[in-house]
């Protein structure tokens, strides 16, 4: 069975990928933006579709929309992958009508049997048990780590036979520096921002979940809210405060890992 994946955040596709390939049994194809998912469809033909909810020019719902548009694509399974587990923004995505909503983020291996086992009742046209808000990894508390994300990782290998945790803490320590760099000129901009920051900032709060830095994906999110409520002046201590734990939250990932 083939799956498009479709998420912009890199991170997030090699995870899903990953516990989909690995734990699931599945062939993935994946795609970086709504457009490309689109493309990618009529192309392919997949027997899934797993959407990101918030992608920039074109969102989960408005792919969606677009699949259900037309009658060769009308009826194929979609999944909503969603960092907003609000019980209203859930409410919201469930009235759509895909098969299953699960948040980011979420355990590999009960990400990739709870997909399994969706489609499954969906080719045998039962409707899916439980709640479809499902497979959360659980909202970690105060501590600035939460090992346990990185466990789940642990299990999962690149392509290369390499340490999928290993090399997504690297990437997350080689890129956030010049995430927080481009969140620093867009505030500058002012409002005309306010998207993009609330985009990157959504972005890096998903990549610090996953490893499991629950202290900056905080600050994220904080970010994240206020640039959606216009509330810039706010964001530029939040990045100081990022900026900051930025090489303590490595070194105690890489700790872990040792």
């Amino acid at each position: 069975m083939t799956i498009l994946l479709v998420d912009d955040e890199r991170d997030t596709r090699t995870v899903a990928r990953l516990a989909l390939s690995q734990l699931g049994g599945f062939t993935v194809v994946e795609a970086a933006s709504g457009r490309e998912a689109l493309d990618a469809v009529a192309r392919l033909r997949p027997d899934a579709v797993i959407l990101d909810v918030m992608m920039p020019e074109m969102d989960g719902p408005e792919v969606l929309a677009a699949l259900r548009a037309r009658p060769d694509t009308m009826d194929i399974p979609v999944v909503f992958l969603t960092a907003k587990a609000m019980p209203e923004e859930l409410a919201r995505l469930r009235a759509l009508g895909v098969l299953a909503i699960h948040t980011k983020p979420f355990d590999p291996e009960e990400f990739a049997t709870a997909v399994r086992r969706a489609l499954g009742e969906a080719r045998t046209g039962e409707a899916p048990a439980g709640s479809p808000a499902a497979a959360m990894a659980g909202s970690p508390g105060a501590a600035d780590i939460d090992h346990g994300a990185l466990r789940k990782l642990q299990g999962l290998t690149t392509e290369t036979g390499a340490s999928l945790a290993t090399e997504l803490v690297e990437l997350f320590a080689g890129n956030t520096p010049g995430v927080l760099q481009q969140l620093r000129a867009l505030v500058v901009t002012g409002p005309p921002a306010n998207r993009e920051i609330e985009r990157l900032a959504h972005a890096l709060k998903s990549s610090a979940l996953t490893l499991g830095a629950t202290a900056m994906a905080d600050a994220a999110r904080e970010i994240e809210d206020a640039a959606h409520e216009g509330r810039l002046s706010v964001v530029e201590p939040l990045l100081d405060h990022l900026a900051r734990d930025l090489g303590p939250t490595v070194a105690r990932l890489r700790a872990h890992l040792t």
